[in-house]
Order: C-alpha cells, then structure tokens, then sequence
C-alpha cells in the first residue's frame, strides 16, 4: 500500500533514506535554533 519510503528511489547515496534525512535536517535546525536563542537572550 503505497510506495516504500526505503526504496532505491528514496536514498540518498544507496545508504541514507529520505526520512532519516529528514529527521537529521529537524533535529539540527532545532539546535541551532536554541542555540541561537541562547545566546541572543541577555
């Protein structure tokens, strides 16, 4: 039921799924995000 999103069409080099990208790219905009917070807030 629908395509798989571990398909060869949805890997980055043949090793890195999309989602995982995808979780990867969240978690680094949210920390620098907070660290930017942190450092602009006297």
């Amino acid at each position: 039921t629908g395509p798989s999103c571990s398909g060869a069409g949805m890997t980055l080099f043949g090793v890195v799924p999309l989602p995982a990208l995808a979780l990867f790219a969240f978690i680094l905009i949210a920390i620098l995000l907070i660290l930017i917070r942190r450092r602009t807030t006297p």
